[in-house]
């Protein structure tokens, strides 16, 4: 996937190595963050073209309009992907895929035939899989599947029910 942004170049940075001080400037910018029509950035890869270039008239900074590629990841409903389990409570699972927020509700019409319980013994609070027959405890990782999903206050919210254990 490829997207269109703008960065922009003070004088000291104007040198022979000026695309790797633009690409390291838009990797700062836009890695590791969750945008409404990209989803979430794993990385930057490379510029594939300086589309633009202007340098503004008062403060002699060069300003790029630039297309990268970029590596990212945009969830869907029905989409299996791997959570770390950060808690586990009386209604529910909450953990994370990168920055996405993942919660897997309990007695919940989303997640309707249950094959799953919250459970708890004398090491703390854990899940349990019946038809898989297996346990998974807080900061161990599940794979999920999407049910919903919302982009709200700069990273994607989720709705999900667990598949297996990884």
């Amino acid at each position: 996937m490829s997207i269109i942004t703008k960065s922009c170049l003070i004088p000291s940075q104007l040198s022979f190595n000026y695309k790797d001080i633009l690409l390291q400037n838009i990797k700062n910018q836009w890695e590791h963050i969750c945008h409404p029509k990209i989803g979430y950035i794993f990385k930057i890869i490379e510029i594939e073209k300086i589309i633009h270039e202007k340098i503004m008239r008062i403060i002699p900074n060069v300003q790029f309009t630039i297309k990268v590629k970029v590596e990212s990841y945009y969830p869907k409903i029905g989409d299996h992907i791997p959570i770390k389990i950060h808690l586990i409570f009386n209604n529910g699972i909450f953990g994370y895929f990168h920055k996405l927020r993942i919660l897997i509700p309990y007695n919940h019409n989303i997640t309707t035939n249950l094959n799953w319980s919250i459970k708890q013994d004398f090491s703390g609070i854990f899940i349990h899989h019946h038809h898989d027959n297996w346990d998974a405890r807080q900061n161990e990782t599940i794979i999920v599947e999407l049910k919903q999903t919302r982009y709200e206050k700069d990273t994607f919210s989720c709705i999900a029910f667990p598949l297996k254990k990884v």
